[in-house]
């Protein structure tokens, strides 16, 4: 049977009116203005054909018709149990959803994980995924549960029994700064000129940098210490200086011509790789072996 149905919006403001007897009151309650509360009433009123309020400019308070005071208290058991309705579904949905935790190095995560995670999100629903910076180097966060999956990084043949690991993203860092920056930087030698951001993450990226573009180790007009590769992206971003970055994490940025990388084929590869990391035998959990799939294809199509 067809259900002939007021408008919902305009019935949620009659509620909050009448029990407060007050349109503005009611408005802070609703986070809308005093006069759209005023004129839902008045569409509902419409509606129905009939008054619910008395309209008396010398009484600062609301008087409910008969009408009015008929109708609420059938509307606010109806609305009742909506929201009990709601909050079972919503209960029930929560308590169905099993979480899938992920830690990962700050980089990875602000970088290549949040921009991307949501398409996984919307292929797995019945997943709740939690994505954390806190342990991605913590060895124990594996073992005490913490964590499901870790984004760690290093050699993929450093972790092993308990742990198994897969690369995600090789090493191949090159100079990236802001596009107002790059294009100064036509060869190695440019960067002399200008301000290298250095990671005290990774202090010896530069010179290794270097070494394989057949330079000494630079001498730059300055530099900038940040603690971690994430933050030294960030500041290439915000023009302080030519940073050494991994191509697959700011790689979304260059396209975007937030970042430009100046020297595109002078990169560092040296073995090294983020890498998915989990207990050996928790391999063919469906929700471990669901995401390791899933990372490991959409990283090596980014590689590509």
């Amino acid at each position: 049977m067809r259900r002939v149905l007021p408008p919902l919006n305009a019935v949620r403001a009659f509620e909050a009116a009448a029990r407060h007897l007050s349109f503005a009151r009611a408005a802070d309650e609703l986070c809308v203005t005093p006069s759209a509360v005023g004129q839902s009433v008045r569409a509902l009123e419409r509606w129905l054909g009939v008054p619910l309020f008395v309209r008396n400019r010398s009484q600062p308070q609301l008087t409910l018709t008969e009408a009015g005071r008929l109708y609420l208290p059938l509307i606010c058991r109806s609305l009742d149990w909506i929201a009990a309705a709601t909050r079972t579904v919503r209960n029930e949905m929560a308590c169905a959803q099993e979480v899938l935790a992920v830690s990962s190095r700050p980089a990875f995560a602000l970088h290549w994980l949040i921009p991307n995670i949501v398409a996984f999100q919307l292929s797995h629903l019945d997943l709740d995924v939690r994505v954390s910076t806190l342990h991605g180097d913590d060895e124990s966060a594996l073992d005490e549960g913490v964590a499901d999956l870790s984004v760690r990084y290093g050699r993929p043949d450093s972790w092993t029994t308990p742990l198994e690991a897969v690369a995600l993203m090789p090493d191949a860092l090159t100079p990236v700064a802001s596009p107002a920056l790059a294009a100064r930087i036509r060869a190695p030698g440019d960067l002399a000129a200008l301000s290298l951001i250095h990671s005290r993450s990774a202090p010896e990226d530069w010179s290794e940098w270097a070494m394989i573009c057949g330079l000494p180790p630079l001498a730059t007009a300055g530099r900038l210490v940040v603690a971690d590769r994430s933050l030294a992206i960030e500041a290439a971003l915000a023009g302080r200086g030519v940073a050494l970055c991994d191509v697959g994490l700011v790689g979304r940025l260059v396209e975007a011509g937030a970042l430009a990388a100046p020297l595109p084929h002078l990169r560092l590869v040296r073995g090294t790789a983020h890498c998915l990391v989990w207990r050996q035998e928790r391999t063919q959990e469906p929700k471990i072996s669901c995401f390791r799939d899933w990372i490991t294809t959409h990283c090596a199509a980014r590689a590509a």
